[in-house]
């Protein structure tokens, strides 16, 4: 479809000092492929450059094995992806971005319209360089971790298919670092992990605090799969995870006795969360790290005459109304738990360029002591919504 471009981009690709970020979308409606989207960057392993391309199906992505970066190899997979039966392509390096659409109009040749503006990506320093060096988690400092969670092949090598998901794994605990909690306490830390699928996450983290910082930790995960906890449970015992243990139990009819450092929710999904949420709360957690998978409550209820008029607009198409519901969900949730003493931030957690779903919740115990006004900001919202999470109803709110 755009191989007529194949030039102009490796042109445009090479000037950038091989910094670039090629996405194909849109796909021919009559297409026999299952294919949404392409992508195309370099990545690093060991300051050498690589070309890895992603495919994106309506249920999942596959990348292929990554090669090296020479000109040859670029052209090599540029003339293979613009063949591909998409509509749009858009370029980004750092100097401008660069978009390309075919126009098609039946028993005629497409026509291709193009356009530049200014770039979009402005902290290229990350892409530029492997960062992995600088990882907490590595294959040389967790290689059984790794190798169980099948991140790593025999030859301790990340698997390409595995590396958004190493990424993930390293910015997650980037992110838990910042904790004052954690920087504050030297003690054992008491962590829970709510709905916790195959502990990718949290397994990392319990290696890292324990056997890389030196801390004595216990592990609580939960989740209501009995698979996926006999997973976990057999993955803790091959590790040797003597303080890692697993329970097979909805968060609706969680018993837990005690209270808890740090409460993760990291892919519990629409009420589960909230959930998750109270959970922590009702421990008197100190820290809570929650990355909500999918909404569904408010986007239920949620209704066009009630909603603020400046905001009724958002309310008319599926995708707006979404993600609009999404931000008000997780909004009101911080401003609940903000409510009862927490500092709480929305912060991102994934890159968008993989989901759409990518915020996390991140908050900490900051007063003991709660005054009613601190929960003003959610009683306004709610008011103007004529809406709550989940989460109001279970504290009572």
């Amino acid at each position: 479809m755009f191989t007529s471009l194949l030039d102009n981009l490796s042109k445009k690709i090479l000037d950038n000092d091989k910094q670039f970020v090629l996405t194909l979308s849109d796909p021919l409606g009559d297409t026999t492929i299952d294919e949404k989207k392409c992508v195309v960057r370099v990545i690093h392993n060991d300051e050498i450059p690589f070309l890895q391309k992603q495919v994106f199906t309506e249920k999942k992505h596959y990348s292929d094995k990554p090669k090296h970066f020479t000109p040859e190899s670029l052209n090599e997979v540029l003339e293979t992806v613009l063949k591909k039966p998409y509509k749009r392509v858009h370029l980004q390096t750092p100097s401008a971005d660069f978009y390309a659409k075919a126009t098609i109009k039946r028993e005629t040749t497409p026509r291709i319209l193009t356009n530049t503006t200014k770039p979009s990506i402005k902290k290229w320093s990350i892409m530029e360089h492997d960062n992995s060096r600088h990882y907490p988690i590595t294959p040389e400092n967790s290689k059984d971790i790794l190798f169980a969670l099948g991140i790593t092949d025999k030859e301790n090598n990340i698997i390409a298919s595995k590396r958004d998901k190493y990424k993930q794994i390293n910015h997650f605990i980037l992110i838990f670092e910042t904790l004052s909690s954690v920087k504050e306490s030297d003690g054992t830390l008491v962590i829970a992990d709510c709905g916790c699928g195959k502990a990718y996450l949290s397994f990392t983290l319990y290696h890292y605090l324990r056997f890389i910082k030196e801390r004595d930790v216990i592990l609580h995960g939960i989740d209501s799969n009995k698979e996926i906890i006999d997973f976990c449970t057999k993955t803790a015992e091959n590790l040797q995870y003597d303080t890692a243990y697993f329970y097979c139990s909805s968060l609706e009819n969680l018993t837990f006795e005690g209270d808890c450092d740090i409460v993760l929710a990291l892919h519990a999904c629409d009420t589960a969360t909230d959930y998750a949420l109270a959970f922590a709360v009702n421990h008197k957690a100190k820290a809570i790290l929650a990355a909500p998978c999918c909404h569904h409550y408010i986007n239920k209820t949620i209704s066009d005459k009630d909603s603020p008029d400046s905001f009724t607009m958002l309310l008319k198409d599926g995708i707006t109304r979404e993600r609009l519901a999404d931000l008000i969900t997780d909004s009101m949730r911080r401003d609940i738990l903000i409510g009862h003493g927490y500092t709480a931030q929305l912060i991102e957690f994934v890159s968008p360029e993989h989901t759409t779903k990518n915020i996390m919740i991140r908050a900490e115990k900051a007063v003991n002591e709660v005054e009613e006004k601190d929960m003003d900001a959610f009683l306004r919202e709610r008011e103007a919504w004529k809406v709550q999470p989940k989460l109001a109803e279970l504290l009572s709110i």
